[in-house]
């Protein structure tokens, strides 16, 4: 209790003859932090529901996930980048240039854009694993998720709902509210928070198997 992180690093050297540096001891703490699954804030963990899909997005953009085509939390390695490489060779998917640039994310949790939300979608908190086809989600992309949507609009009526996805062709995103959204933006980019207005959104959909319910009023 109280322990300074440098009293910490102190001890384990002494401990195991280990020379580590306070540098390397923040490396390695934000490697940690960036493979958590953090369910902080949720209200409900028994329904898959808006509120806490925002939640999901918030903790994933606080805890630094990083992007890879095809990826839906998936801690990355190096096997893991050649994997998506081999599925997915494309230089502007996983493949070619991309699979170099995908090394920044190494020891992170990593998604694409589909994948940021169906890593909520597929978590089951039980487990605490992230099981891919669970929870009445079917496996979709960007734009194969329009075969089982039953609620959309264009984006200049949408609800101010956070939540609900916010699309463009080939890509998705997750409205969080006042006006931000938060999305796997590419590989260069990671997990990112952009504002609503301006970045190219056409349509906004009520994800399937979602359930939406309303904000409580403070």
């Amino acid at each position: 209790k109280n322990q300074s992180d440098e009293d910490l690093i102190k001890a384990v050297n002494q401990k195991f003859g280990t020379e580590i540096k306070y540098d390397e001891f923040q490396k390695m703490m934000q490697s940690i932090k960036g493979a958590e699954i953090s369910t902080a804030g949720f209200s409900d963990k028994t329904t898959k529901n808006n509120l806490d899909l925002v939640k999901w997005c918030e903790n994933a953009y606080k805890n630094g996930w990083g992007y890879v085509y095809g990826g839906y939390g998936q801690v990355c390695t190096k096997q893991y980048l050649d994997q998506q490489a081999s599925l997915f060779p494309g230089n502007n998917e996983a493949g070619g240039e991309m699979r170099q640039v995908g090394e920044k994310w190494l020891g992170k949790r990593v998604c694409d854009c589909i994948g940021l939300i169906k890593s909520y979608a597929w978590y089951n908190a039980d487990s605490g694993e992230i099981v891919a086809g669970s929870n009445g989600f079917t496996d979709c992309g960007a734009n194969s998720i329009w075969s089982s949507v039953t609620e959309s609009g264009p984006i200049s009526n949408m609800p101010d709902t956070p939540g609900l996805a916010v699309w463009m062709n080939g890509h998705i995103g997750v409205y969080i509210g006042n006006g931000e959204v938060i999305e796997a933006q590419g590989t260069a980019y990671g997990v990112v928070k952009t504002e609503l207005n301006g970045r190219g959104w056409t349509k906004w959909l009520k994800i399937p198997n979602i359930k939406y319910v309303e904000v409580k009023s403070k």
